[in-house]
């Protein structure tokens, strides 16, 4: 039983270790790519949508339409334009991709994991 977690945690760590080299590099090569009113523009994105950086899969501009593209590692891509404000409050699952262990729970009718808000409470 210890070495499967100790696996895990090792695991965790690489995963880890590989989000922070690929935040790095992407911070390294973003000069190179954007110029600094796209990257004033994806940073501001950043911020209005509330999204830390380690969840931030990809970032584009759009050149015609002058908007930062920005996708998450929840899968969800959103838009931004220069001083607006957010079009949408991204969710916790949207923003990181994994369902918080508080929010799901078994339902053995089913068989499967469900949100706990689809539970009635009693009173």
């Amino acid at each position: 039983m210890e070495t499967n977690v100790e696996e895990s945690l090792a695991r965790k760590a690489d995963e880890l270790n590989r989000r922070e080299s690929m935040i790095e590099m992407r911070e390294r090569y973003a000069g190179v790519l954007f110029s600094k009113e796209e990257l004033a523009l994806i940073a501001e994105a950043i911020k209005v949508y509330k999204i830390p950086k380690e969840y931030v899969f990809s970032t584009s501009i759009d050149q015609k339409t002058k908007e930062a593209k920005i996708l998450t590692y929840g899968g969800r891509k959103v838009r931004h334009r220069k001083g607006e404000p957010a079009r949408e409050i991204l969710t916790p699952v949207q923003i990181t991709g994994k369902a918080h262990a508080d929010d799901v729970a078994w339902y053995e009718k089913i068989n499967q994991k469900i949100p706990i808000k689809f539970f009635k409470t009693k009173g």
